[in-house]
């Protein structure tokens, strides 16, 4: 049986013609912002952007104290691409329960064009 690691997600988009393709809304009986919708074949979808995650940061910054129009004029704030840090249900729960903010700093970094060696690199 696979593990899986519950690990927040770094979404990097560069906007389309549509946008980013993305809704965010705000649940009055939990705090944050979450992802409402994500249009298919947007920016979003490719980015593994997924309904129901709940955003932590914005482009490196915690955005979890700020309010929703606060965080809807961040993200349009940083131009035509954004990193938006975020973490479905289950990833949020084990962190609150660990009592440990997600950062950026969590998220494992896969690089798919460059494949993963055990030698040494030239010098």
């Amino acid at each position: 049986m696979a593990t899986v690691e519950l690990l927040p997600r770094l979404c990097h988009m560069v906007k389309g013609e549509l946008g980013y393709g993305f809704n965010l809304h705000s649940d009055r009986t939990r705090r944050g912002q979450f992802i409402r919708s994500v249009d298919p074949g947007s920016p979003a979808q490719h980015a593994d952007l997924r309904p129901r995650d709940r955003l932590v940061e914005v482009n490196g910054v915690n955005i979890e104290a700020l309010r929703h129009s606060e965080v809807v004029a961040f993200i349009r704030g940083g131009g035509d691409e954004t990193r938006l840090l975020v973490v479905d249900a289950e990833t949020d729960e084990l962190f609150k329960r660990l009592g440990v903010t997600p950062t950026s700093t969590h998220v494992r970094e896969v690089y798919v064009d460059e494949p993963m060696t055990d030698s040494a690199p030239p010098t």
